[in-house]
């Protein structure tokens, strides 16, 4: 805490000296010179924690054992990607839908991992209203064959 108070006080005191500077530097010619310099002092207080961030102690963080940090970043992994192949499923299909003016309501991604981490898609639900279910109809056929998965068409109300 000390240290964050001789920081404020430096950058004050900066402050201050930079004011008094350009207070006596004349307005043209090598008034803009002082103008600069001040300025870069004046950043250079304000910058000097964060530069002299690298020369601080590193936390030794050891709460948790290897194995266990591990799992619980291979699980954190694989729910984000999970997440991106949603995403990217509900991209396309809603891009698919748009050539033909429909847009879905709602788009559900039913995913599961294989036992060797991989992510696969197991079924695709599109809810539209029941003007679009023809249209739709078209639609899902293209898809289950360009994904080659089946894909339900719901009408939601």
């Amino acid at each position: 805490m000390s240290d964050i108070r001789a920081w404020s006080a430096a950058v004050c005191m900066a402050a201050l000296g930079c004011s008094a500077v350009r207070l006596l530097a004349p307005k043209a010619g090598s008034g803009k010179l002082f103008s600069l310099i001040t300025a870069s002092f004046f950043l250079c207080a304000l910058a000097l924690p964060v530069l002299n961030i690298r020369s601080l102690p590193k936390p030794e963080v050891d709460l948790l054992p290897p194995d266990i940090v591990t799992g619980l970043l291979e699980k954190r992994v694989t729910e984000q990607l999970t997440e991106q192949v949603e995403a990217a499923a509900v991209a396309y299909v809603e891009e698919a839908l748009a050539t033909r003016n429909i847009s879905p309501k709602k788009v559900e991604v039913m995913t599961d991992t294989s036992d060797s981490g991989g992510i696969y898609m197991k079924q695709i639900t599109i809810y539209v209203d029941k003007q679009s279910v023809p249209i739709a109809a078209v639609v899902r056929e293209v898809l289950e064959k360009g994904l080659g998965m089946t894909i339900v068409l719901k009408t939601e109300e």
